[in-house]
């Protein structure tokens, strides 16, 4: 898991939204995924000069910052390497995932922005892994560690959703699902967070789309996309396919 942009509510703040993307792999899946990663990282490498353990960020390969100022490479080819870890989520048939775009303008603090995005993104995991069964151990990036974790611990022990028919809530505790605390993670130690880095300012381009960003990029994820994230808002005209607007 990862964000994108600034909780911050101020009028300078640089980004309208805060984002939180979410990437599924379930454990059998988890090697041959790296593996994936690892191949697609060399092709990278050959082709482009980008070294194994330089860290994709989002931001910088947007706007060719980090480790991308200095390869001779311009802005469509980099756009091309976004699109291709896109499409690469799809191929391999084994990654979902989903984002939670929340609009700041209807917070009143940084930290109500933050709570909001986190836990519309933990109910959504407790949701997907209930319906199929599953446990999870999710692994944040460092960045908002302590908060998440926190935030993990209450909804362990106490957590209320809408109820889709009939009003009301439903209680929907994290221990049934979460194994243990969340795991801590820097991005730049982790190809799996850099995906959910890359993954949330798609899905922040395209609730908020800008002229030098294709609005379709997070759609390049084809089936990766968890679309039972959203899909009883689906048709709305509210909400792309995996997005989950906030607050609500």
């Amino acid at each position: 898991m990862d964000d994108s942009g600034d909780p911050g509510v101020n009028p300078g703040s640089p980004t309208p939204t805060y984002t939180i993307a979410c990437v599924f792999v379930r454990d059998a899946h988890w090697v041959p995924l790296f593996e994936d990663l690892i191949g697609f990282r060399r092709y990278l490498r050959a082709n482009f000069g980008l070294r194994m353990r330089q860290e994709v960020k989002a931001n910088e390969l947007v706007k060719g910052g980090g480790p991308w100022a200095s390869l001779p490479i311009g802005d469509r080819v980099r756009k091309r390497i976004y699109r291709a870890f896109m499409r690469l989520q799809g191929k391999v048939g084994t990654v979902q995932t989903f984002a939670v775009v929340v609009d700041k303008s209807r917070c009143a603090t940084p930290d109500e922005v933050r709570e909001t995005a986190w836990r519309h993104s933990l109910e959504r995991v407790e949701a997907f892994a209930r319906h199929n069964n599953e446990t999870v151990m999710l692994f944040p990036d460092s960045g908002e560690y302590d908060r998440f974790r926190k935030l993990a611990r209450r909804m362990r022990r106490y957590s209320q959703v809408g109820a889709m028919v009939g009003g009301g809530t439903l209680s929907r505790p994290l221990s049934r699902v979460l194994i243990d605390d969340p795991v801590e993670r820097d991005s730049a130690q982790s190809y799996f967070v850099q995906l959910a880095d890359l993954n949330a300012y798609a899905a922040y381009r395209k609730e908020r789309p800008d002229p030098l960003f294709p609005p379709t990029m997070w759609d390049e994820l084809g089936p990766a996309i968890l679309t039972a994230a959203n899909q009883y808002h689906v048709g709305r005209g509210l909400e792309n396919p995996g997005i989950i607007r906030g607050p609500r």
